[in-house]
């Protein structure tokens, strides 16, 4: 199930001048950005400056009020995800929430996982082999009759993230991956995301952990308070620019903060 996705030529994503409020209220602000096949991603910034609202216009669950968002050399609108095209969009596109229990509304787990297949138009046998491998994939066969909502919150985030592998998107979303989870859980998805990037998937994950940026991240797109791009780079060299982070609110103390990848802050 987890076939490595084809190769395209030039960014996956590219982001030109894009703006998005909510009525009044500025959420992004003309950012300019590309993001490449094969990247884990991190979006990193404070709250409040917009990191979400960037992984919803990227799955065309919103759309920008200015600027243009092209996916794979396509412009990705209202008008472009409410024909055809939508399919193979929503197939190559997936995104787990913050909060599991915004995207669990089925009787049963199996009835969860199901569902975006069935919406995709595959067939029976094809929506079967699916569900029952990706449930065993994350090993969820044992709760696959239980009620979504009776689970842990551990167990509805490997729920969340079924619904999202069960079609094999070649890009996964995922808003602060790591949210109410305990250290067990966390290593468990770090471990996961680790298979899947061997895989040749692209992540692109909204976060303010520089733990988790450090262990898992490629490249990160920084967000400043203005609701910009306050500035995009490898890894190891934002983390280790700790005035960039203090400029942007992800640290309180510049000297509270490993130069070292992988940071983490001594409070």
């Amino acid at each position: 199930m987890l076939s490595p996705p084809s190769s395209i030529e030039g960014p996956l994503y590219k982001l030109s001048g894009v703006s998005f409020s909510y009525g009044t209220v500025p959420a992004l602000r003309g950012i300019d950005i590309n993001l490449n096949a094969g990247e884990t991603i991190a979006v990193l910034g404070a709250n409040g400056t917009g990191k979400s609202t960037l992984l919803k216009l990227l799955n065309g669950l919103l759309f920008p009020d200015s600027g243009s968002i092209v996916f794979k050399g396509r412009k990705i609108t209202e008008e472009s995800l409410s024909g055809a095209y939508s399919v193979e969009f929503r197939s190559s596109v997936g995104f787990v929430f913050s909060e599991p229990d915004v995207q669990l509304f089925c009787a049963t787990v199996y009835d969860e996982v199901a569902f975006g297949p069935l919406q995709l138009g595959f067939g029976p046998d094809e929506v079967a082999l699916r569900t029952e491998e990706t449930l065993e994939l994350l090993g969820l066969t044992g709760l696959s009759d239980r009620t979504p909502h009776s689970l842990s919150s551990g167990e509805k985030k490997k729920v969340a993230i079924a619904t999202v592998l069960v079609t094999n998107p070649a890009v996964i979303l995922m808003d602060e991956p790591t949210l109410g989870l305990d250290p067990r859980t966390q290593r468990w998805l770090l471990g996961l995301i680790g298979v899947l990037k061997a895989t040749g998937k692209t992540f692109i994950l909204s976060t303010h952990d520089l733990k988790l940026v450090g262990e898992i991240a490629d490249r990160v797109v920084l967000l400043n308070e203005a609701n910009s791009v306050e500035h995009t780079g490898d890894t190891a060299t934002i983390l280790a620019d700790t005035k960039l982070l203090f400029k942007a609110n992800i640290i309180g103390d510049p000297a509270a903060v490993s130069t070292e990848v992988g940071a983490t802050i001594r409070l």
